[in-house]
């Protein structure tokens, strides 16, 4: 039996849409968020790996302190400029980004937070904050 025009295409998307989903669930994705997504509840299975990914610029003293709750995890923190051949040859001034890496864990609801500030500043010289959180069904 063949299955054609838009009802066989219909189907096809159906069952990607299914499959996608199921992955995502499953923890087999990574989903990565970003700046837009600053202050969001976001519903997460226990050992998904989820990506955060914000602007950075260190050379001005301005970094990310994240912090975490829950049993959630950061299993990763890397920064990436957005001029590595300016960066080798001792220019400052030129911004990144930092990414953390985490794994949600089995608590109901989980936060990831971050402050923009300079280390050595009060702290009520945050320049930006940040936070997301993970809600586990």
């Amino acid at each position: 039996m063949m299955i054609s025009g838009m009802r066989g295409a219909g189907i096809i998307v159906m069952v990607i849409v299914t499959v996608a989903g199921f992955a995502v669930a499953a923890g087999c994705v990574d989903r990565t968020f970003d700046r837009s997504a600053d202050g969001s509840v976001v519903q997460a299975v226990p050992g998904e790996t989820v990506t955060i990914t914000l602007a950075e610029n260190p050379s001005t003293g301005f970094i990310w302190n994240a912090t975490v709750t829950g049993d959630l995890a950061i299993t990763g923190d890397d920064y990436s400029s957005g001029n590595p051949v300016g960066e080798m040859m001792g220019m400052v001034g030129g911004g990144g980004s930092r990414s953390w890496q985490l794994t949600v864990g089995k608590d109901r609801e989980q936060t990831f937070s971050a402050v923009l500030r300079r280390p050595w500043e009060p702290v009520n010289r945050t320049l930006d904050t940040y936070s997301i959180t993970f809600v586990v069904p």
